[in-house]
This record gives C-alpha cells, structure tokens and sequence, in this order.
C-alpha cells in the first residue's frame, strides 16, 4: 500500500532542517524575493518544451510569450531588468537559433515528463520526477535525463553545486528503472539570464558598441555530471531514509500551531541562509504571521494527469 508519494523538494527540507520539511509537508513555500527569476525560468521552460518537441521558432516563442504573460504582470519587471519580456525574448531567441535539433550530440526520446515509481521494494513511497527531457547520447547511445536550468550566472560555483544534489542521481535512478539499462549519468543545459548590455560604449571584446553585439554577450553552457553505480544505489537508500523521515514530520507536526515545536537544524548546518522560510523564522514562527511570510505553494506532480506511473518490480 502506498503511504507516500514525493520527490527531490520534498526530499531535500529532510535533510536539510525538520522546520522546513514541515512547512513543505503542509505545501506552503515562502514569499521569496527571488520568486521572479523562479518564474522567469518557467517561462523558458515552456518555450524550451516546445521546442525540443519539435516545434517550430514562432511555435516556441509563442509557448514561451503565453509563460510570461501568465506569470507577470504586464508593468513588470521594467524594461532595464534581467528579467524584462524584451531582455528574455533576446536570450532565448539566441538560445534556438544557436541550438537546432539536428546538431546535437543527442537525440530527444521524450520532452518534459512527470515520472513516478516505487522507491522501495515494498511499494510503500513513490518517488517522482518532472524530467525535461529523457535523450540518447549519440556517440555512446546511453539513454539520460537532461534538466534545464536557468540562472543569473553560470560560475564554476554555480556548475558544481549540480555534482551531488539529490535531483540528478534521482533522475539517473529513475531512468534507469524505467529503461531496464544502466544511466551513468545526466546532462545539465545551463542557460544565464542577465542583462544584456546596450549602451553605445566601445566593448573590448567585440571591438563594435555593445547595443550592436549585445546578443554575443549571452551565455549558454551543457554540463555534463557522471555518477558510479555505488552513488546511484547510495541515492536510493538515502532517499528511503528521508522518506520515511518526512512521513513521520507529517504526523508530528499535522498543522501551523505544531511548527514552533520543530527543531531548527538549519540553525547548525548554515541552511538557514538561504531558505524561503527564514523570515517566518525569524519573526518566531506564529501561526498568525503566515499570511505576512507565507505562501500556499502545493507542489504535486503527481496529481497530473499527465503523470506517468511505472513497477519496475514486476
């Protein structure tokens, strides 16, 4: 009998602080100031599905105008930000007419698809995966998860914080079941949102005015991360571990009165940082202060019908 349906934001609040994963556990997200560039990146998400689906560059740009419109309002952001419809419009047309289908080392299987299995042997805890895109690696023909990533920039430290993150090997564990062959590994299509320049200033590298070689100035890389069979195999029992973890949060702390009870270990392991609920934390976690730092934020893919379920055990 099923008792848990997760995936990697579940998981990962585990590990990382039992306030947080409660929080998580009761599907509320924080009220971020960094939700814009989370939005900005659903919206290259859309026009990057059609895309790899095959689609046509006005197919593409129109999935990825429909993101925006959907998620912005139409005052915001202004038209000097990152994440403005012109500057994003900019990148991601760069972003298609540099990256045709035919020219890659890969071959798409399948675009963005919600993908869900036992993760014990008992069929007590589902886990799932929204992976963008499952391909086959041409010049080994290793069948891979490839994820999309947007960011503000793509720094070596930025490239190796995807080494051991809990998503990718996930990702790997579950393609692997899936096929029935082994996946060593998962590809990573980093993709930078910033501002462009355009000013008439000489640039130096370009020798021309950067309003004329503004679109050079984007940034496209594809990372590639490998992982042994032992690390694949420690991800699934590390899973099952914080699985089973957050099933028992989920009893202790069934509502918002119950969370100033939880331990904070992101006091002790400097997760506190950066975590979406630091300032509900910070204010005392009260219950009456969740409309202030608070959002509801219900995050399960599951729930789509879209959702594809598999046994690998049968």
């Amino acid at each position: 009998m099923t008792l848990l349906d997760i995936d990697n934001s579940g998981l990962t609040p585990v590990g990382e602080c039992t306030t947080k994963a409660a929080l998580v556990a009761l599907d509320y997200g924080g009220r971020s100031d960094s939700r814009d560039a989370m939005d900005a990146g659903n919206v290259f998400h859309a026009g990057l599905q059609k895309h790899f689906e095959g689609g046509s560059r006005d197919e593409s740009f129109e999935a990825f105008n429909l993101e925006y419109f959907s998620l912005f309002p139409v005052e915001k952001p202004a038209q000097d930000d990152r994440l403005s419809l012109g500057n994003l419009q900019d990148i991601f047309g760069v972003y298609i007419d540099r990256h045709p289908l035919n020219i890659q080392p890969y071959e798409v299987l399948s675009a963005e698809t919600i993908i869900g299995c036992p993760l014990d042997d008992a069929g007590e805890i589902n886990i799932w995966a929204k992976r963008d895109l499952k391909i086959r690696d041409k010049a080994t023909g290793f069948i891979m998860p490839l994820d999309h990533k947007t960011t503000g920039g793509v720094n070596h430290r930025w490239q190796s914080g995807w080494s051991l993150c809990s998503q990718l090997p996930g990702y790997c564990w579950i393609t692997n079941k899936e096929t029935g062959a082994y996946c060593p590994g998962a590809y990573v299509n980093a993709i930078e949102i910033r501002l462009l320049p355009s000013s008439s200033s000489r640039c130096a590298k370009h020798g021309m005015k950067y309003n004329e070689c503004r679109l050079e100035h984007t940034l496209f890389k594809m990372l590639y991360y490998d992982y042994t069979r032992d690390v694949i195999d420690g991800w699934r029992s590390t899973a099952i571990i914080l699985a089973r973890r957050f099933l028992l949060i989920k009893k202790q702390y069934p509502t918002l009165e119950h969370i100033k009870y939880a331990p904070q270990e992101g006091l002790t392991n400097r997760s506190c940082a950066f975590c979406q609920f630091k300032k509900f934390c910070q204010a005392g976690r009260y219950p009456h202060t969740a409309d202030i730092f608070l959002s509801y934020n219900k995050f399960a893919p599951w729930e789509s019908e879209a959702a594809v379920w598999f046994d690998w055990r049968r």
